[in-house]
């Protein structure tokens, strides 16, 4: 993904792709390819919870899934100290 686009995600979306911890689980912004805000939440589970009923489709990037993957993987070891 080019560095502009990066900044540009970032100006819409400060902090996007970062966990944020509330009330015993963790949850996270990622934006899809038409710089849409997606809000997900993670249970420690392994699974990622994606909350798109605002939106007819999504386009994610393999930048985002591989995000999603770490995400995935970093709240569950935080989840399951």
């Amino acid at each position: 993904m080019s560095k502009e686009i990066e900044e540009l995600e970032e100006m819409l979306v400060p902090g996007h792709g970062k966990l944020v911890k509330e009330d015993g689980y963790y949850s996270a912004k990622i934006v899809d390819m038409e710089l849409d805000p997606i809000d997900c939440t993670f249970q420690g589970d392994g699974c990622v919870e994606i909350k798109a009923e605002d939106y007819k489709y999504l386009i994610l990037h393999i930048d985002n899934l591989y995000n999603l993957i770490e995400l995935i993987e970093e709240s569950y070891e935080l989840l399951n100290k």
